[in-house]
Order: C-alpha cells, then structure tokens, then sequence
C-alpha cells in the first residue's frame, strides 16, 4: 500500500494555499428541527480526497 502526505498544497501567485472546498460555519438542520451539522470549518487543498461520514457510514 502506498501512501502520500501532501504537507505543501498548491498555492497561489501570493503563496496562499489554494483550496478545492473552502467553508465556514457550514449548518444543516432537517425540518423536524434536528441538528445534523453545526459550524464545521473545512479546508480542503487542491488534489486531496475527503469524505464527511455520518452515524451510519455513509457520506
């Protein structure tokens, strides 16, 4: 199995990282009132993977 840390994403003419998903305070409440996500911060740099998995493993 081969791994890959990419601790230097890419960056912009500034040297800013450049980010694929960039999102603050991201909510979500159903209709029947029940708080799902509250105020999640995510950064995710150009090239990389992620997955936001809920209590039954999908996501």
């Amino acid at each position: 199995m081969n791994t890959h840390d990419n601790t230097n994403p890419a960056a912009d003419d500034a040297g800013r990282p450049r980010y694929a998903i960039d999102a603050q305070n991201v909510q979500l409440t159903y209709s029947d009132g029940t708080r799902a996500v509250n105020g999640v911060d995510i950064q995710i740099p150009e090239g990389e993977f992620f997955g936001f998995l809920g209590p039954n493993g999908a996501g």
